[in-house]
C-alpha cells in the first residue's frame, strides 16, 4: 500500500527446526538404550502431559520398551506421536513394519459409549506433508490381555509373553512413491 510500517515488532519470526538425514533398511529399535527418545526418534506432544516414554517395568524381549501411561491420563481425545526416523528403502522389493504390542482397557472393549485408547500407524512418504494410516486398533482388536470383553481396574503390566502379540504390517505397496518415509 505504499505506507510505512506502523509495527515493525511482527515483521519477523523464528522457528527451530532439524533436518535429519534418512537411516537405511533394516531399522530396529529395542529401546534398550538410556536415551529416550533414541537417536533419530522424534517424540511430539502438544499438550505436555503423559506421553510416550520408556519403561523398565514390562518388555517383550529384553528389559525395556516403551508405553503410554492412559490408566490415569483424563482428558479423552489427545493425541501423542512417536516418529520413527526418515527411512530409505531404495534397493528392496519388500518392505514390512514388525512391533510387539502388548495393551489392556480400563473399561469394557466394545464399549460405543466412552472413548477408547487408540493405537494408529500412519506413514508418509513425502517428508510429513500427508499421511496414510496403515493400521488402527482399539478397544477389543487392541487388547492383548485375557478376556476381550473384560477391561481392567488397575494399572496394566504385562506379566508374561502371553500378553504381548506380534503386529505385522505390509508396507510393500509404498515402494515407488518414494525413496523414503517417515512412520508416526
Amino acid at each position: 500500500n505504499d505506507s510505512t510500517d506502523e509495527y515493525t515488532g511482527n515483521d519477523t519470526t523464528q522457528l527451530a527446526f532439524a533436518v535429519k538425514s534418512p537411516v537405511s533398511l533394516p531399522v530396529h529399535e529395542d529401546f534398550e538404550s538410556s536415551t529416550f527418545p533414541p537417536a533419530n526418534w522424534n517424540l511430539v506432544n502438544p499438550d505436555n502431559q503423559n506421553s510416550w516414554q520408556k519403561t523398565n517395568l514390562a518388555a517383550r524381549n529384553g528389559a525395556s520398551s516403551i508405553q503410554m501411561k492412559n490408566f490415569d491420563y483424563a482428558p479423552a481425545g489427545q493425541t501423542d506421536e512417536f516418529i520413527s526416523p526418515l527411512v530409505n528403502y531404495a534397493n528392496v522389493d519388500s518392505v514390512y513394519l514388525q512391533f510387539q504390542l502388548s495393551a489392556a482397557t480400563f473399561s469394557f472393549p466394545g464399549s460405543t459409549e466412552i472413548p477408547l485408547d487408540t493405537l494408529e500407524v500412519l506413514i508418509s512418504v513425502d517428508c510429513g506433508k500427508s499421511y496414510t494410516t496403515v493400521y488402527k486398533k482399539w478397544g477389543a482388536q487392541l487388547q492383548t490381555l485375557g478376556n476381550v470383553n473384560t477391561g481392567t481396574a488397575a494399572e496394566f503390566i504385562p506379566k508374561s509373553q502371553r500378553e504381548w502379540r506380534l503386529e505385522e504390517i505390509n508396507l510393500t505397496d509404498l515402494l515407488g512413491k518414494s525413496n523414503t518415509f517417515l512412520v508416526s
